[in-house]
């Protein structure tokens, strides 16, 4: 759960947290797998959609007006 309210406000801490807790559903066999899930894919798209709009958009901010 913490993972996924992460992934729309830190990304690292977020797909941190989406390995430990993917880890800990296999490893003791507990429910959330989904959620867990969930939250690296939504982590992990926020992080590539940064990267790839922040270049873009600090290209067009210092063009000039």
């Amino acid at each position: 759960m913490v993972a996924l309210v992460l992934a729309f406000v830190a990304t690292i801490p977020s797909i941190i947290c989406g390995h430990i807790a993917l880890r800990q559903v296999e490893l003791k066999k507990e429910k959330g797998r989904g959620l867990a899930l969930a939250a690296l894919w939504i982590s992990y798209s926020v992080t590539v959609l940064v990267l790839i709009v922040t270049p873009i958009v600090f290209f067009y901010a210092t063009r000039g007006a």
